[in-house]
């Protein structure tokens, strides 16, 4: 955190990309890609209570993919674009330990490459094995708000960064940029004045919204999302947040803030349904041996 003049403000850059498809992490096949080298340290225990807080730094480019301070939890919540919800199972401190990794290839590869690299990663070095079931949950769903489709004044379509995530996931030079400086694609400001807080997220996916805002925990559940936006976004967001509503002892208004706000400023809702979801079941997960 850093505090300026009385506004606290926080700066983060999400550099990888989440996958859509929920994927087996073990498989009894040998590799097809592995990072050539890689290096895994132990960190200081989380918070358990404290996961729902911006998460760790976890990103990804050309050959190289780190994570630091991140607990396993928040690794398989990323790789797979999960909730906690969706991850059954295994030892406490899945939750708990925190983790250093930095690992690189030979040579750049596409994102989905580096994914597929992370996953198995945890087989190799922590022993994770585990299966996928289908299980009900009562979900929040985040849908457009309004029948015609338009979107709100703080959700715009970033055409240059979306081109940028395409190449990138194909594994191809970037597109040529137009005169000036380069996008800030996968770039987010956070700051809170007044008990405000102020979101700038440039060029990231919707789904990125449900992790920044704190949404899961604000309305105090699951939180899909089903608006069919596809692409990256500049998403401009003020809304108090749950910290603040807690500590004011307003505990009737918890997540209407987030609810407003999304509603109001970007022209998407949350619809409350009964869902199939995938769950990944963690049958074996060890702590991995010091480098």
């Amino acid at each position: 955190m850093l505090r300026v003049s009385g506004v606290t403000a926080l700066v983060v850059t999400l550099t990888g990309t989440m996958t859509a498809d929920l994927q087996q992490v073990a498989s009894s096949d040998p590799p097809a890609l592995a990072f050539e080298a890689a290096s895994v340290k132990r960190g200081a225990p989380a918070d358990a209570g404290a996961l729902d807080q911006l998460p760790a730094d976890i990103s990804s480019s050309g050959n190289r993919w780190s994570a630091r301070n991140a607990t396993i939890s928040m690794l398989l919540m990323t790789l797979d674009n999960l909730s906690m919800e969706q991850i059954v199972g295994g030892p406490s401190w899945l939750h708990t330990e925190r983790f250093d990794i930095i690992a690189t290839a030979g040579e750049a590869v596409p994102d989905a490459h580096l994914t597929q690299m992370a996953r198995q990663l945890l087989v190799d070095r922590f022993r994770l094995y585990t299966h996928i079931e289908q299980r009900p949950f009562n979900a929040y769903a985040l849908v457009l708000a309004r029948p015609d489709g338009r979107l709100g004044p703080g959700l715009r379509p970033n055409a240059p960064c979306t081109a940028r995530a395409e190449a990138r996931a194909r594994g191809v030079p970037p597109p040529p940029v137009t005169p000036g400086p380069p996008p800030q694609c996968g770039r987010a400001s956070m700051r809170t004045v007044e008990g405000v807080r102020q979101l700038r997220m440039t060029g990231q996916p919707i789904a990125n919204l449900l992790t920044l805002t704190g949404a899961r925990a604000a309305l105090g559940g699951l939180v899909v999302d089903r608006t069919g936006l596809t692409g990256t976004f500049d998403i401009d967001i003020d809304y108090v947040p749950l910290s603040v509503l807690t500590t004011s002892g307003d505990t009737a208004q918890l997540g209407s803030s987030v609810v407003a706000a999304v509603e109001g400023q970007l022209g998407l809702t949350f619809e409350r349904r009964r869902e199939m979801m995938d769950v990944l079941v963690i049958d074996n997960l060890e702590m991995p041996e010091a480098d």
